[in-house]
């Protein structure tokens, strides 16, 4: 059995038909792959321009900000910073002289008053004594008779 020539157009005709209909579809995807490639190319380049007309002006506002900022803290903040410090320190180097030359000496005058504050209470304890002696002299000179009051 031989084939003709006609018998192999139809034969090809047969497989180009099953192939246009599979390849139909897989076009179809092919497009809308395009399609949305397309619409995805045309997104970027409005984001790309969005980017160049509001961002990339805000970054360089942003940046000048913090150049000024930077400027106005090493011309301002900085200098008021050393000057708190060196008040800082003479503060500190007051305190340690006064600790050393005052403290010893407002120690020794306390200890002395706690001292006389003692003495005071002894004497107040003996004067209160005198007294009561005195007190007890005059009752026994009434009940005597010896008193002259």
């Amino acid at each position: 059995m031989s084939l003709t020539k006609e018998d192999l157009n139809a034969i090809g005709t047969l497989i180009d038909n099953k192939l246009d209909s599979r390849l139909k579809p897989l076009q179809a995807d092919i497009k809308k792959i395009e399609s949305r490639l397309y619409k995805l190319e045309e997104g970027q380049d409005a984001l790309k321009v969005s980017v160049e007309k509001t961002i990339i002006p805000r970054l360089d506002r942003l940046e000048e900000g913090q150049d000024a900022l930077k400027v106005s803290v090493e011309k301002t903040i900085i200098p008021r910073l050393d000057k708190l410090e060196e008040s800082q320190d003479a503060i500190r180097a007051s305190q340690v002289r006064v600790e050393a030359e005052y403290y010893p000496q407002v120690k020794g005058a306390l200890d002395g008053i706690k001292g006389n504050t003692e003495n005071i209470h002894l004497h107040g304890k003996r004067i209160s004594a005198l007294e009561t002696k005195v007190e007890n002299h005059g009752i026994s000179m009434r009940i005597l008779g010896l008193a002259t009051t």
